[in-house]
This record gives structure tokens, sequence and C-alpha cells, in this order.
């Protein structure tokens, strides 16, 4: 029989002890040591261990969105981690950054190889629903963290940024639930940005979209993927959906403008 006692005075390593035939661990509890670094020294630590970069700019835009941690499990199998003075050193000398991150996208649409393509899914954490990463980025506090993750997505403001990930976390549990999403006004309203760090739409415009409707919620979904994959194809497979609705379809009771297609945010493919 095991009883566990949990100290935080970093005294001790665990240590197993009997007291009367009752076995007792006691587990300490040590500081974290690591500082976090910089995506610029993410790369720099890379190199050392034998990475190979073509493109550093376009490594360090990967790093700002996926994490170097969640890469560490593509570069394992190329590194040597039995020696812990090796510091993870890499076994071959032609792994190249692109490399890993063809096998990224790969293991990305094997996992999906089952369901319909969807758009994906860039604010989600591992075990965090998109409803409560919409509820922790609302409740921190306003500081220049807040605000870069906002930058990040191309919003200059907070406040959208929490109404945007509220927005789509409705929209989510739509689709996620079976609910009619075509000619729905949806619960949460929209708030348009007149003042964002790439092109969305044109400003004479904004005040015409319908905040309630799906084609605003679309323009944000569009907004966001161009920074998180500028080649994702979100706006053929739209409109390769729109063409096989039928004769009853009309875009207009999805808030669509006539000329949605020439806004900026939908200029590209």
């Amino acid at each position: 029989m095991y009883l566990c006692i949990r100290y935080d005075l970093p005294r001790f390593p665990l240590e197993q002890r009997t007291r009367g035939g009752l076995r007792v661990l006691i587990m300490v509890k040590e500081p974290y040591q690591k500082r976090p670094i910089s995506i610029h020294e993410q790369v720099l630590k890379l190199k050392h261990r034998g990475m190979v970069f073509d493109d550093e700019k376009n490594a360090m835009d990967y790093l700002s969105n996926i994490s170097y941690y969640r890469l560490r499990a593509y570069t394992y199998p190329f590194q040597d981690n039995t020696n812990p003075h090796n510091d993870h050193h890499f076994i071959r000398n032609d792994i190249h950054f692109n490399d890993i991150i063809d096998l990224y996208r790969y293991d990305r649409q094997l996992r999906i190889l089952s369901t319909p393509d969807m758009p994906p899914s860039w604010m989600t954490l591992e075990v965090v629903s998109l409803g409560t990463l919409s509820r922790l980025y609302k409740s921190l506090k306003k500081d220049k963290t807040k605000r870069a993750f906002a930058e990040q997505f191309g919003i200059n403001d907070v406040e959208i940024m929490a109404n945007w990930l509220h927005a789509l976390s409705n929209l989510r549990n739509c689709c996620a639930h079976h609910s009619r999403i075509w000619n729905r006004r949806f619960m949460v309203q929209l708030t348009m940005p007149y003042n964002t760090i790439h092109p969305f739409i044109n400003k004479e415009y904004l005040g015409k979209i319908k905040q309630n409707k799906l084609f605003a919620l679309l323009s944000c979904m569009k907004f966001i993927s161009d920074i998180i994959s500028p080649n994702n194809d979100l706006k053929t497979k739209l409109k390769q959906l729109n063409s096989q609705g039928g004769a009853l379809l009309s875009l207009r009771d999805m808030g669509f403008p006539d000329n949605w297609e020439e806004f900026p945010v939908w200029h590209k493919k």
C-alpha cells in the first residue's frame, strides 16, 4: 500500500520510506528553470543542432503559428535523444526545416482522411474547445500580451478579437450540432473592424454588412485563414458549394452582397 505525500519545499528528490508496514512516497516539487525563448532563438537552437534552413524568415513565420514544442514530435525521430550531453543534435545532416513542415502537413491531412474537409482550426489548443478559448481570451487583462495575440491575427482591437472568437465559437457549435446555418440570424452579432492590419472589407461597405449573417462570419474566417495559411482554398470551396445550392439558393439570404468577391479579403483565390 502506498501513501503519496507532496512537499513544495525543494529539499530532497523522490524518496521511499517504510513506516509501520506502510510505504510512503515523498515527492518534492522543484521550480521550473527553463526560460522562454524567442522565435529567433528557436531558429538558432535548431541550426545549432544541425537543422538546415532554406528560408529563415519563412521558418520564423511557421514557428509563430505552430508551436516549437509541437514540431518537436516531428523532429524527434531524426535527433540523438539518448545522450543528454549532445543537446538532441540531428543524426543526419540533410534534415531541412521545410521537410519537417511537410511531415507536419502530411500528418494533419492524415488525421482528417475520414472526415469532410474543414477550415483549419486555427484557434484551438490541444485539449481546449474553441468556446473555452474564447472565454479564456475574454477574461485576460488588457495588456501588451492580449494585444499581441490579436495582432497576430491582423486585429488591432482586443475587444473585436474577443467578439470574433465568441462569434466563431457560436458558428462552430451550430455546425457541430447539425443546426441550420443557411439563412440563419446568429445569436452573436459580429463587430466589423474599420482598422485592420491587413485589408479586410472596404470601409464604405462595412456599415452595409449584416453582422448576424453567415457572410460576415465567413469573411472573418477568410481574413484569419489568409494569415494562418496564405494558400488556403476556402474561397474556391465556397464558390464550388454555392454553385451546387440549387434553384432556391439565394446568397443574399446569408448576407452576401452582390459584389462580395471584390472585397479585399475575398479578392484572393
